[in-house]
């Protein structure tokens, strides 16, 4: 039976070690169900996950550790340790969609793992490190990016596992201990380089540089030795991504050094006209950290109260590691949603030692009123809701298609579950309680998954698209030729065909080869709006916005 321990006043507790252990086992077992239910249902979908898919067979066909490649062409926009990770996961599992994103779904949990035990490092209680790798793990952004065959998420747990080793370098207590310290953390800031470039170094340092500006402020001392770990880290993180800078220039010359320059350095400077957004644009998006950026704002007030405080510096690193890379998100000129993907760690940190507090009678602001009663109750409208939408059974198959036998036996176990979860909370036995309650989630987030797995796989996946193509080529021994193609088709191709495919940018030069003695051996992807003479449409698949057709030429040899 996990057990909590007793609601403390302070947080708490180096003799915990056994209720942070089965915190811990709890947590885990709770995010890789989370993580890895209904994965292989998802084929490919949108248009980043296909080429970074794609990507990584390309480095398994070409064999080529050094110059990522797609469909054949290199492709400099990121540093190949991401594309290094699937490369083993293909030679390992095959080349499937679960392989695909098995990196990103075990760096998700990684950083679950990292957020857990850095609130135990900062001296939080037991019930704050469970509480901040919860939030973590249902953040919808966090959960989404560990699903889906992207290199952000392992980005995001390098990003996290060299803080974390920073600060037990910081805290060491022997000069041994401090050195291996700074090793780990170098480790992984170069990981996070070798993952997506410079800025992986420059969200690293301005929190780790401004902790210590702020904590030297804060005890009127410079503490030259924190900072001369900083420098050495940081220093050595640069060396195998210099080593990388290297191997491309001596395989690709200046050319490869445009490419890294360019999205390393202009693609947040405006120089490289893409994604540049105004400074306000994060305001603008109300999805960020959703549900948990609600309590974010009182986090910060809580935390900013405490630096007084004998654990003031912990405090301090969640405030800079909050603020500080977000601001140098604003004033970049580049940006994405999933930019701030790096700073989930931290608002879930802050949010859930501030929960934790609130829980355990720490925040003298807040009436202690019943939230784990309030939870149960909420937990209870879930069970009418599934039997509803089982009972209205026209409308669930036609738009959501779901079947009566799939949604009837959910409804009754949410039920069933909610029913536990008050019992238990009126019994006050919290520890069922809280497993009953991770049980509900983990249902409630299997369901989500099949239905946007089925919606997806309809709307946004271009497997029916190659599966076609593949009866051709295999079975008929078609070449397949790509006109004008997106990343994402060239991605889909070397993944689903395991094969490089020519492709031409120009119609014109296409037809000379159709329109030749052997123009019958061809089969083209082309988008519907791009057509062509004297061909037949052999599928049409829409794919989100666009609509993309397979063609073959009519004529005989």
């Amino acid at each position: 039976m996990i057990r909590f321990p007793p609601l403390a006043k302070e947080p708490c507790c180096r003799g915990e070690k056994k209720a942070f252990r089965s915190c811990f086992i709890l947590l885990m077992l709770f995010a890789i169900l989370l993580y890895f239910i209904g994965l292989p249902l998802l084929d490919l979908n949108g248009s980043d996950e296909p080429r970074e898919a794609g990507l990584g067979v390309g480095m398994v066909l070409s064999g080529d550790l050094v110059v990522p490649s797609l469909n054949g062409h290199g492709f400099l926009e990121k540093p190949p340790l991401f594309y290094w990770l699937q490369t083993i996961s293909y030679q390992i599992f095959g080349v499937t969609t679960l392989a695909a994103r098995l990196p990103a779904v075990l760096s998700a949990l990684g950083g679950i793992a990292i957020v857990f035990w850095m609130a135990a490092a900062m001296g939080f209680s037991p019930l704050s490190a469970f509480l901040s790798g919860m939030i973590l793990a249902l953040a919808p952004q966090y959960w989404s990016a560990g699903r889906t065959c992207m290199l952000d998420i392992t980005l995001t747990a390098l990003i996290a596992a060299a803080i974390y080793c920073f600060l037990r370098c910081a805290r060491a207590d022997s000069g041994k201990d401090r050195v291996n310290w700074m090793l780990l953390f170098a480790g992984a800031a170069a990981a996070a380089i070798l993952t997506k470039g410079l800025v992986s170094l420059a969200m690293i340092g301005v929190t780790l540089a401004g902790w210590l500006f702020f904590l030297a402020l804060l005890r009127r001392k410079l503490l030259r030795r924190n900072w001369l770990m900083l420098i050495a880290g940081s220093l050595l993180a640069l060396v195998p991504f210099a080593g990388w800078v290297y191997l491309v220039y001596a395989d690709l010359g200046s050319i490869g050094l445009d490419c890294i320059w360019t999205n390393n350095v202009s693609r947040f400077t405006g120089h490289y006209a893409e994604h540049v957004e105004p400074f306000y644009y994060y305001f603008t998006k109300g999805e960020i950290f959703q549900p948990w950026i609600l309590l974010v704002p009182f986090a910060l007030y809580w935390h900013a109260r405490r630096l007084q405080t004998g654990r003031g510096s912990a405090h301090l690193l969640l405030l800079c590691w909050s603020v500080i890379p977000f601001l140098l998100l604003m004033i970049a000129a580049g940006k994405r949603i999933v930019y701030l993907l790096p700073e989930n760690p931290a608002w879930a940190l802050l949010a859930g030692t501030f929960l934790a507090a609130v829980l355990e009678g720490r925040v003298s602001q807040v009436r202690r009123l019943r939230p784990l009663r309030w939870l149960a109750w909420a937990a209870t409208g879930l069970g009418p809701l599934l039997f509803l939408a089982s009972v209205g059974m026209p409308f669930a198959a036609k738009y959501l298609h779901l079947s009566l036998k799939s949604l009837l036996p959910l409804a009754l176990i949410s039920l069933t579950l909610a029913a536990l979860m008050i019992y238990f909370e009126r019994r006050k036995y919290y520890e069922s309680f809280f497993i009953v309650l991770l049980l509900q989630i983990v249902m409630v987030f299997g369901l989500v998954n099949y239905l946007v797995a089925g919606y997806q796989n309809r709307k946004s996946s271009a497997k029916a698209l190659f599966t076609a193509a593949a009866w051709k080529i295999f079975g008929e021994g078609k070449e397949l030729i790509l006109l004008q193609p997106t990343e994402a088709i060239e991605g889909n191709t070397v993944f689903y065909l395991r094969q490089i495919v020519r492709k031409f940018d120009s119609p014109e030069d296409l037809q000379k080869i159709l329109s030749g003695k052997y123009g019958n051996r061809y089969v083209v992807i082309a988008h519907q709006d791009q057509t062509l003479p004297d061909t037949t449409v052999l599928s049409v698949v829409k794919i989100r916005r666009d609509t993309y057709v397979l063609l073959e030429h009519n004529d005989k040899p």
